[in-house]
């Protein structure tokens, strides 16, 4: 196939809490033609992203449509590298918070399996929306290229998973349609020095010069350390030491959350319906709405959570109006232990990278 045929790009995020997908065409010259999809049936809400969570009993169904009441398999991306080796930064008990579909996969199903029917709906749902949007004309004689994101320490292994996993669900099965990798830290170190260049040369971004990217998700950090090998006419970077990784990502909140929760409430809280307390409930995402949200101010205002229990009225619970209350406080702590144990990895990346010769810039 001729260099010269316009191509749709597709990034395809598969996280490990949430996925996304963007696309721009091969002729675009600026980062900000890059499109990000943003309906997911979430209802009437404009979401970036979906869950990473299928459902296979009672319903068959995944992401949003998932119920607070059925067993949802999720973290299944971290199975793909079951012989990854644990390391001092990695959250190990999240089972209880997450239900009996963490990290695991129904009888009869491997990791692989549970993937690819996971894509196979994001393919369906995402392939649907392009033509929505791009028309399903253009669409259908328009080649695709689709870049999936890995972990920086994704095992050869892993990656062969993923990609027979993304093959099962459909990507690259239309006539001149391909399926390429990208590790995630790459992934963004691209994105973030493209958007520097978007309006002309950058004094950040010049051949030679060393950068570090720390890719914080939602069950992983990552983190890698590149030279700009060129920066026209296309940004080139090559990997200039070993990578650091860790599974402290934002959710190893929500555990400490939860944690705090059992501290001041006990059984009280333990009482109530999974489907009111539980990860896909409306109360964990008004906090994940507040974990957005802290460090925008200097002086945050009290946290406000809508959960009715039998709590008596207290600092940490309004009786009245049904509300647990965090203080500014109460989130720097939830907070602090992972900005620590991120600060950590990029202490450690910092010194491989000075000891591979090179200095971040």
């Amino acid at each position: 196939m001729s260099g010269s045929v316009k191509k749709l790009i597709v990034g395809v995020d598969y996280g490990t809490t949430f996925s996304g997908v963007s696309y721009v065409f091969s002729d675009a010259s600026n980062v900000s033609d890059v499109e990000i999809l943003d309906s997911w049936g979430a209802g009437d809400q404009y979401q970036r992203q979906v869950p990473s969570r299928i459902s296979y009993d009672p319903r068959y169904t995944w992401g949003y449509d998932i119920g607070n009441r059925e067993l949802a398999y999720c973290w299944t991306k971290l199975l793909l590298d079951d012989h990854a080796i644990e390391t001092q930064h990695d959250d190990g008990n999240l089972r209880k918070y997450y239900g009996a579909g963490f990290k695991t996969t129904p009888k009869g199903k491997t990791a692989t399996n549970v993937v690819a029917d996971y894509l196979k709906f994001l393919y369906s749902h995402m392939m649907r929306e392009l033509g929505r949007k791009l028309s399903e004309e253009i669409l259908a004689v328009t080649p695709i290229q689709f870049w999936f994101t890995l972990p920086a320490l994704w095992s050869h292994r892993a990656q062969n998973a993923t990609l027979q996993a993304a093959t099962r669900a459909g990507f690259g099965s239309r006539h001149n349609d391909e399926i390429h990798l990208v590790k995630e830290p790459e992934a963004a170190a691209i994105a973030c020095l493209s958007g520097l260049t978007a309006k002309g040369p950058s004094p950040h971004v010049q051949a030679g010069k060393i950068v570090l990217v720390c890719d914080c998700g939602g069950g992983t950090v990552d983190l890698a350390s590149y030279e700009i090998t060129s920066e026209r006419p296309k940004l080139s970077l090559k990997e200039v030491c070993v990578s650091e990784a860790g599974k402290c990502g934002s959710t190893t909140i929500d555990r400490a959350f939860y944690q705090l929760m059992r501290k001041r409430f006990g059984g009280v809280f333990e009482k109530v319906p999974e489907e009111k307390r539980g990860v896909t409930s409306k109360f964990m995402k008004d906090f994940e709405a507040a974990k957005k949200d802290f460090g925008v101010s200097d002086h945050p205002r009290n946290t406000r959570l809508n959960l009715k229990m039998q709590a008596k009225a207290s600092e940490h619970y309004d009786d009245d109006d049904n509300e647990v209350i965090l203080t500014g406080f109460d989130m720097k702590q939830l907070f602090d232990p992972v900005v620590q144990q991120v600060l950590g990895l990029l202490q450690k990346q910092i010194k491989a990278t000075e000891k591979a010769g090179r200095t971040v810039n």
